[in-house]
């Protein structure tokens, strides 16, 4: 066949042509005998071992494995195999003699597959190419070596050393070229007379193709005569030579290598060209014409093998096997003389096994003291071994295709290889996840105050068949076992808690004191006494671990005379602990240290603060009037109502004095807080509402009321190892009756820092005005731009005045009436057509006066507005003073009006004067008209 190219780029190839071979050799089937002879191949266990490693982090990683071994007995393969070895000889397989390496582990291979191989059931054919197809010397060649049955035979196809190209006109060397290789390959499989022989080809090269094959035809004459030596005869695959001008008769020459003319005369549709710069397999088009040929060996039933002996080319080759087969199995890196001699090993124990190891199966549990970690490093829910945790290795190396592991609702782990799956020789499979002392493994070790070391789990096994065949057939029952592997332990460190008595001021000391550690508020072992004896100081043995405690001491032989304070840090290096005022809390895999110091000291002096519940009350767009709002401070309990002094139950009620708009007013509320030593660790707290209507005697419309509530809570404890009293006041707030509050904003008082006008309780309500929105239309409804509005105030005789001053107080703006001030200019309407105004005022009348129009269109006649008395609608007149419509609803404060604008009349084409004159005049009539109406609006 020809092939269908497809230029695409392909990685690098990777060898290891001997485990190649061995998958190659594990194939080959053998036939059967009656029954074992004395002294057959037998297996103990297969070697196992269970491996911990310390990941650095406080987990680690557990690997259980098992290698798989052979024994095996001299039985000659009765089976028919054909096996092809396509063999790269290109100048380059001579760099760190690669090619004496290949033909070495061809030879072992050759001398193990066909011993006693006297009825030729196994063949091996050997092609070899460079630029093209050719012997071992280089000189060009179809056919391979023919089928041979012994290993002299093999030996003599194989050069030691490559050969330069013979014909010296690759000005490269000998290239490489995939595609004649492989086509050769296909060709000798195609053909064998032996259609139920098992077929196996071997492909193994060491650089990316820098040739491949085009069809002679389409080159023309010049082509021809530049490239002559490039041309052979795809049967014969001598060299073809063109000696006719013209090229007319359809015929090339034949001729000895180094002559022109002679020779006999070939068809030209059996002549090919040898394309390529032997350097370089641009856009992938040499292993791309190489690829249809590999695909229908693998098409024709026979296994498909690549080896790539140069790891540079690993990538290329790689990718070029699953291209053909469709996955990286049969794909090899093999590039020292090493890996293909320890391949031919495995190969030989594969071909000739008699005993291996099937149907494996490997479990495990962990012990009460190690627990799962996933892949982020947390422990997982349920304490078991996360199963996308697993990483499955061949011989170190990740293992695609391996079977998966298991992990029972038990925490049991099966990794179950498959009843049919039998472990290669010297190949050793394993499973790693990763693990963790827990929580109880730290807990463990403190109970027995020193750092100890833990199994990491239970019973772990390898269970496994010993599977015997004679010439590759099944002979008597397989042999079961089971074999247990050797525990794995994890250390575990305790940590240490160190508690110091400190006195703080004049006073007669007690001989001792004596103080209980906490753990999580519950008490930890024996309480601990402290005295001048040991320094005030002992140091307690306690877990921290993953999940961690949390410490605090209490000190239980109190004296009226002092009061204990108490103070937690962790010590330098353990950074995965915390402290607060509150206790420690040791957590972390590493030992960790942090201390307890537990401070006495004499009385507190109290602390006094003034008005410290006060109200601020903003009015925006309207002024504050004294008394106009009222507000709640409500103590949460009756504790905290006690504490404020609150005399009539737990809410205190508040009215705002007068302010300005937008000006604040503080409301105070006359209570003074005393924090004296009882008081210390107290939390008091009040909630703080604005009503949600006027006080009786205020109303006004389009007032917002604020919603907001807030919470103060006020703590006080002590100033550091002094008896000041500092108060921690933390701000809640959220709206309305309902939800959560939110996080605090905090502040502290202390003697020194008395101001308490910091802290925000601030209620804030605003008056929306009345308002106006106009949109410019025309004729037919639609929106248009470019017009200018302006609001006038009605002056009492049915018109407006033009001056600007009694327009200054309707604004552009809603909130806090703070825009410009409007001018006799307007204000532009918006990209949506409309303009909007507000300060409207009940009870009053204004002339809405466009004063531009867009372009080719007449200003509209002023329309006039009037607000009713209870500001709830609005009525507009035209300028002839007839009503628009009816009244209109003010709507969240707000009414609206389209301005129709009319177009002007088109001006006539040219040729004549049309209407001209009429225009005109008209116009002249309508200025005339608008001068005496404007004059007439101002003197009126």
């Amino acid at each position: 066949m020809r092939n269908n190219r497809r230029r695409g780029p392909l990685g690098k190839m990777a060898a290891v042509f001997a485990v190649l071979v061995a998958a190659l050799a594990f194939g080959l089937c053998l036939a059967p005998s009656a029954a074992l002879a004395e002294g057959e191949a037998s297996l103990g266990a297969p070697e196992h071992e269970k491996t911990i490693t310390d990941n650095g982090d406080g987990t680690y990683t557990l690997t259980l494995d098992v290698t798989g071994a052979t024994d095996s007995s001299s039985e000659t393969v009765n089976k028919p195999v054909d096996i092809v070895l396509v063999v790269d000889q290109s100048s380059s397989m001579n760099d760190n003699d690669r090619m004496e390496n290949v033909r070495n582990a061809a030879i072992e291979l050759a001398n193990s597959v066909l011993a006693d191989n006297g009825d030729g059931q196994v063949r091996i054919s050997v092609v070899l190419f460079g630029t093209y197809t050719q012997d071992k010397d280089g000189n060009t060649k179809v056919g391979g070596s023919g089928w041979l049955t012994s290993a002299n035979q093999v030996a003599n196809e194989i050069p030691s050393e490559a050969p330069n190209d013979q014909t010296g006109i690759f000005e490269n060397g000998n290239g490489t070229n995939w595609e004649a290789g492989l086509r050769e390959a296909n060709n000798i499989i195609s053909s064998s007379d032996r259609p139920d022989a098992e077929k196996y080809v071997i492909f193994l090269s060491d650089g990316q193709p820098t040739y491949r094959l085009e069809d002679a035809e389409g080159h023309d004459t010049g082509m021809i005569e530049t490239w002559a030596g490039r041309f052979f005869d795809r049967t014969s695959g001598k060299r073809v030579y063109w000696i006719r001008v013209p090229f007319s008769d359809g015929y090339f020459s034949t001729s000895p290598l180094g002559e022109i003319g002679g020779g006999a005369q070939v068809d030209t549709k059996n002549v090919e060209f040898v394309e390529g710069d032997g350097q370089n397999n641009p856009n992938g088009g040499n292993s791309d014409a190489a690829l249809p040929w590999a695909k229908e060996i693998v098409d024709s039933g026979a296994t498909f093998f690549s080896v790539s002996a140069e790891s540079g080319t690993d990538d290329l080759m790689r990718l070029f096997h699953r291209q053909v087969t469709g996955s990286t199995d049969g794909f090899y890196s093999a590039g020292d003389a090493d890996s293909l001699n320890k391949a031919f090993e495995d190969i030989t124990s594969t071909i000739l096994r008699e005993a291996s190891y099937r149907n494996v199966v490997i479990t495990d549990t962990l012990s009460e003291y190690v627990s799962g970690v996933t892949s982020e490093g947390d422990f997982t829910s349920n304490g078991h071994v996360d199963p996308s945790t697993f990483e499955y290795k061949r011989n170190g190396a990740t293992w695609e295709g391996a079977p998966k592991a298991s992990v029972d609702d038990y925490g049991v782990i099966t990794w179950d290889f498959g009843e049919d799956f039998t472990l290669d020789a010297g190949v050793t499979y394993s499973v790693s996840f990763r693990i963790a002392p827990n929580q109880d493994a730290f807990d463990a070790a403190a109970a027995k105050g020193e750092e100890t070391n833990f199994p990491t789990n239970g019973q772990a096994t390898v269970s496994y068949e010993v599977f015997k065949t004679v010439n590759g057939e099944p002979a008597g029952e397989p042999e079961s076992g089971s074999e247990g592997y050797g525990s794995q332990q994890v250390p575990v460190p305790v940590s240490t808690l160190t508690i110091t008595k400190e006195w703080v001021g004049e006073g007669t000391r007690p001989e001792s004191v004596t103080v209980q550690v906490m753990q999580d508020d519950a008490n930890y072992g024996d309480a601990v006494t402290l005295s001048a004896e040991n320094g005030w100081t002992a140091n307690v043995t306690v877990p921290a671990g993953p999940k961690g405690h949390t410490y605090t001491v209490v000190e239980t032989s109190g004296n009226g005379a002092w009061t204990p304070s108490y103070a937690y840090a962790v010590a330098d290096g353990s950074t995965t602990s915390t402290s607060d005022n509150q206790g420690v809390t040791l957590r972390g895999t590493a030992a960790q240290s942090a201390t307890a110091t537990v401070t006495n000291t004499p009385t507190v002096t109290p602390l006094t603060l003034q008005d410290i519940l006060h109200v601020t009350k903003t009015m925006r767009g309207h002024a504050l009037e004294e008394g106009m709002f009222d507000f709640t401070v409500t103590a949460v309990n009756d504790v905290s109502a006690a504490f404020a002094g609150f005399t009539n139950g737990n809410t205190l009620t508040l009215q705002n004095g007068a302010a300005a708009m937008g000006e604040p007013d503080t409301v105070h509320t006359g209570n003074q807080l005393t924090f004296d030593y009882d008081d210390l660790g107290v939390t008091y707290a009040y909630e703080y509402r604005e009503s949600p209507t006027f006080h009786e005697g205020y109303e006004l419309d389009g007032v917002t009321f604020d919603k907001t509530q807030y919470r103060v809570e006020l703590t006080a404890q002590k100033v550091g190892d002094s008896s000041d009293i500092q108060v921690h006041v933390n701000v809640y707030t959220r709206e309305g009756d309902t939800g959560d509050w939110g996080d605090p904003t905090s502040y502290t008082v202390t003697k020194d820092i008395m101001s308490t006008t910091d802290i925000k309780i601030a209620f804030e309500n605003t008056y929306t005005p009345l308002g106006l929105t106009v949109k410019k239309v025309n004729q037919d409804g639609g929106a248009l731009t470019g017009a200018k509005f302006t609001l006038r105030v009605d002056n009492g005789n049915g018109t407006y005045n033009e001056t600007t001053d009694a327009v200054a107080d309707y604004v552009h703006d809603n909130v806090g009436m703070t825009g410009d001030a409007l001018t006799g200019e307007g204000i532009e309407v918006g990209d949506d057509s409309t303009v909007s105004f507000y300060g409207l005022e009940a009870g009053k009348t204004y002339w809405i006066v466009e004063t531009y129009a867009p372009t080719g269109y007449q200003i509209s006649e002023p329309y006039k507005l009037e607000v009713s008395a209870d500001g709830a609608t609005a009525t507009f007149y035209g300028s002839d003073g007839a009503q628009i419509g009816n009244p209109k609803t003010f709507s969240d404060r707000m009414v609206s009006i389209n301005f129709k604008d009319r177009g002007l009349d088109p001006i006539p084409e040219t040729g004549g004067i049309g209407n001209v004159p009429l225009y005109v005049g008209g116009i002249l009539a309508v200025a005339g008209s608008v001068v005496i109406s404007r004059k007439g609006r101002a003197n009126g």
